[in-house]
């Protein structure tokens, strides 16, 4: 399986998520997943494209160079996902980030997995909830963190007796 992983933070930064995925990708790609990890420059610049274990991981910047940056990026996102050809997108932690994602989602097909980690800033509750609301499946680090997704996107429903919600 080909799962383009798009995170706000990843290795080399420390934190909840980063830990959970630099154990999670390299052990699943030891079983014959492909990954591509698309994640954001922020703090002390990194290299743009870079490895982690063997699994590319692109930084990039979309929001320092103003209207035409953000435009530049949401075209190259649609090239990646064309040439990757992602069996499944998914997004660790709903960020703003998840812009790129609603605005490609016409380049490839493949589902998209959500992933809730932490909270949200008022400002981005309508991101929040047009992401939770277009995702295919939607999951969380626990279950308060669903029932803060429900809480703001009622018409996800719960698939099974694990912590996963789904759209109807």
């Amino acid at each position: 399986m080909r799962v383009m992983f798009w995170s706000p933070v990843f290795w080399p930064r420390i934190g909840g998520v980063q830990n959970v995925a630099s154990r999670l990708l390299p052990a699943l790609r030891e079983r014959g997943h492909e990954f591509l990890v698309i994640t954001e420059q922020d703090g002390a610049p990194l290299p743009e494209e870079d490895e982690y274990r063997g699994i590319p991981i692109l930084r990039l910047s979309p929001w320092s160079g103003g209207i035409e940056s953000v435009l530049a990026t949401r075209d190259r996102v649609s090239r990646l996902k064309r040439s990757f050809r992602p069996d499944l997108v998914h997004t660790s932690g709903v960020s703003a980030g998840d812009f790129f994602q609603l605005t490609t989602r016409s380049a490839c097909s493949a589902p998209w997995l959500v992933t809730l980690h932490g909270g949200w800033p008022a400002p981005r509750t309508a991101l929040v909830k047009r992401t939770l609301s277009a995702a295919d499946w939607v999951t969380g680090c626990s279950r308060a963190m669903l029932e803060e997704g429900r809480r703001l996107v009622p018409t996800l429903r719960q698939c099974s007796s694990h912590q996963a919600t789904c759209r109807p």
